[in-house]
């Protein structure tokens, strides 16, 4: 077990390993340092802590991680792939996440969303991430569109999502296959919808 504690991180080097629980928080504050997160996210447990202009690294899939909400992220840059994660202040997740001024221009991100937090000063990551604004008020306007493949069933779902759901981004390639169409038609279908960043 790595339990990190009552205590402020400066410019360390941090590795989880998915061999062992990983613990951070209650208490913990990480400034300026590299985490290299688990390869599997359910070893991760984060509670009361606080990253700041901290290296966050996934070498794999992080797959599935609503902890981050959990947390409060101040100026962080996120490298790698991640699925499914949720970032910001979501009641759900104990309400005491934060997020702010995070870059992922170096990350793939893969069906996550930013719940309840302002997206200024965050850079997103660019095609083939692409990003919808307010996710729940257009996928109304997404599902009158004449979509291909399946993509209507895919924008249906946005609807379903969290009220305070601010953004979500998905990535084209995979949207594509699971819904039947080609990354080039989807993207075409996104180009003049407001509300999407490509």
């Amino acid at each position: 077990m790595n339990h990190i504690q009552y205590r402020t991180c400066l410019g360390e080097s941090i590795h989880l390993d998915s061999d062992c629980q990983n613990f951070l928080g209650p208490r913990a504050i990480f400034k300026e340092c590299q985490i290299t997160l688990p390869t599997n996210a359910k070893s991760l447990t984060l509670s009361d802590v606080e990253f700041v202009q901290c290296t966050i690294v996934s070498v794999g899939k992080f797959v599935n991680f609503q902890g981050w909400c959990r947390a409060k992220l101040t100026k962080c840059k996120f490298v790698g792939r991640f699925v499914g994660n949720d970032f910001g202040y979501w009641e759900e997740q104990g309400g005491n996440g934060s997020f702010k001024d995070c870059d992922f221009s170096a990350a793939i991100l893969d069906g996550c969303r930013f719940v309840g937090c302002p997206l200024e000063g965050t850079t997103l990551p660019n095609w083939p991430c692409f990003t919808i604004l307010d996710p729940v008020a257009r996928s109304v306007g997404l599902a009158q569109l004449p979509l291909p493949g399946k993509l209507a069933v895919w924008a249906d779902g946005l609807s379903w999502s969290d009220p305070s759901t601010v953004a979500e981004v998905n990535l084209a390639t995979e949207i594509a296959k699971k819904f039947s169409t080609t990354d080039a038609d989807l993207r075409k279908c996104l180009e003049n919808v407001d509300g999407v960043l490509m």
